[in-house]
């Protein structure tokens, strides 16, 4: 009776921890997984100081985000893996680099985007240049509500700033 009591119990471990693997296996990934992993996220504030860092003459790319805003959840866990299968030998992580404006949300400063960096809505990616020690705005690609980003629009844009060697995929008006 004993033998047949430690075998039932054995069995009813090993199917929980298959059950618990299974789920584990099989569980939502969590939505902000990709943008916790970035491996730089620069603050707001820390932009315009990281761009100047960069020497003369270099062009640093951006995107102004927050962690837990939808569309910057959807451009970093789904357009970027889009853009990264097209993009040969560097991945879209290494181009543009990521701006954390959750200071200006928080503080309803969000207007500072448009009066310092010269974008009205986020996200936005931002081409900005160093003329030695001169900040000047090339282009951006800001979201619009009513017309969401596309891998398409990102990968025009890096083409645009010389990131991507493919062709332009289709016509896209750049603001």
């Amino acid at each position: 009776m004993f033998k047949r009591l430690l075998y039932s119990f054995m069995v009813l471990i090993a199917l929980a921890s298959i059950a618990l693997g299974l789920y584990r296996f099989f569980e939502a990934n969590d939505a902000h997984s990709s943008l916790a992993a970035m491996d730089i996220m620069i603050e707001y504030d820390g932009a315009r100081q990281y761009a100047l860092s960069n020497g003369d003459s270099s062009t640093t790319y951006y995107l102004f985000c927050t962690n837990n805003n939808d569309n910057c959840q959807y451009i970093t866990n789904t357009l970027y893996s889009a853009v990264n299968s097209e993009l040969k030998n560097k991945r879209i992580d290494d181009i543009v680099e990521y701006v954390n404006i959750q200071s200006l949300v928080d503080d309803g400063s969000i207007d500072r985007l448009s009066q310092e960096w010269n974008i009205n809505n986020y996200p936005a990616f931002v081409s900005v240049s160093n003329n030695y020690g001169e900040l000047t705005i090339n282009n951006s690609l800001v979201w619009d509500d009513t017309n969401p980003l596309s891998s398409n629009d990102i990968l025009n844009w890096l083409a645009l700033n010389g990131q991507y060697d493919g062709e332009m995929i289709e016509e896209v008006l750049m603001p």
